[in-house]
C-alpha cells in the first residue's frame, strides 16, 4: 500500500525585488510519495482546526495552499518518491518594508469569490492541526505552532503521525 510523509516546517524568505509590495517569512512543509512504482491522486492538506481560534469566520476543515500552484486547486496528484509543498503561514521578517500581517495562505472559494488567505491576529500563538490525505492512502497528521517573536514569522513542527517532534 502507497505512503505518505509529512517533514517539518521549513523556512523561506523573499525580497522586495519579486514583486509582492514587502519583504516576508513564510513556511511550509513538504509532503513524499513513498511508493516505489504508484502515483497517489488526490493528494491534499487540510487544517482541521487552529488553536485558539480567533477568527470565527474560518470553516474547517480549511484547503491549504500546495506551493507552486495557483490558489483554486486544493489537490494534486503525486508521483512516485515525488515531493510536493504546502504552504503553513506567512508574517513579518523584521524588513522596513516587510508584511505585516499573519496569513494562513489556502484554497476557499465561494459565492463570494476566492479568498487566497485567512489573517489571524498577530498578537497570538496557534496550535494548527493538519491531516494530509491521498486516494487510497492511510492519512497522516501533523501539528504545528506558529506565532510571531520580535517581529519575525516563527513555525514549528510539534507532532507528525503521533510522534512529538520537539
Amino acid at each position: 500500500m502507497p505512503g505518505l510523509k509529512i517533514g517539518i516546517a521549513q523556512q523561506h524568505s523573499w525580497p522586495l525585488e519579486e514583486g509582492r509590495r514587502s519583504t516576508g517569512t513564510g513556511y511550509y512543509f513538504q509532503v513524499t510519495n513513498l511508493s516505489e512504482s504508484e502515483t497517489l491522486e488526490s493528494v491534499r492538506a487540510q487544517i482541521m482546526s487552529i488553536e485558539p481560534n480567533e477568527v470565527k469566520t474560518l470553516t474547517f476543515p480549511l484547503p491549504m495552499h500546495i506551493r507552486d500552484l495557483d490558489y483554486k486547486t486544493a489537490e494534486t496528484s503525486l508521483n512516485p518518491k515525488a515531493i510536493i509543498g504546502f504552504d503553513i503561514a506567512t508574517g513579518p521578517d523584521r524588513g522596513v518594508s516587510s508584511q505585516k500581517q499573519l496569513l494562513i495562505p489556502c484554497v476557499a472559494g465561494g459565492d463570494r469569490g476566492w479568498t487566497p488567505a485567512v489573517p489571524i491576529p498577530t498578537a497570538g500563538h496557534y496550535r494548527m492541526k493538519v491531516i494530509v490525505s491521498a486516494n487510497n492512502c492511510p492519512a497522516e497528521d501533523t501539528e504545528l505552532d506558529i506565532w510571531i517573536e520580535n517581529d519575525l514569522l516563527r513555525c514549528v513542527s510539534r507532532r507528525i503521525s503521533g510522534v512529538e517532534v520537539l
